[in-house]
């Protein structure tokens, strides 16, 4: 039985300190109970999620900083031969 960090709050809002210990203490001890297994697999999980992000993130950067290098060398050519731009060497 998982037991939520809401119910805790709850319980303390409503002035039964005693029941907020004792869940807040509860949920303390499941986590700990179960934490060595579960924020191992839970860490694996969220870093190749997290990795795959940003590996998607940067991909999409690279493109899209491509695509406007393109553009804009596309625009400066145009306007060279248009005479709008001068280069001076």
């Amino acid at each position: 039985m998982m037991i939520s960090a809401v119910t805790a709050r709850t319980a303390r809002r409503q002035g039964d300190a005693h029941l907020a210990l004792t869940l807040n203490t509860g949920h303390t001890r499941l986590h700990a109970i179960l934490g060595t297994h579960s924020a191992m697999t839970y860490a694996a999980h969220h870093a190749k999620t997290k990795h795959a992000e940003h590996r998607a993130n940067w991909e999409h950067a690279k493109h899209r900083a491509k695509e406007h290098a393109t553009y804009r060398a596309k625009e400066h050519a145009t306007y060279l031969a248009k005479g709008r731009i001068k280069i001076n060497f």
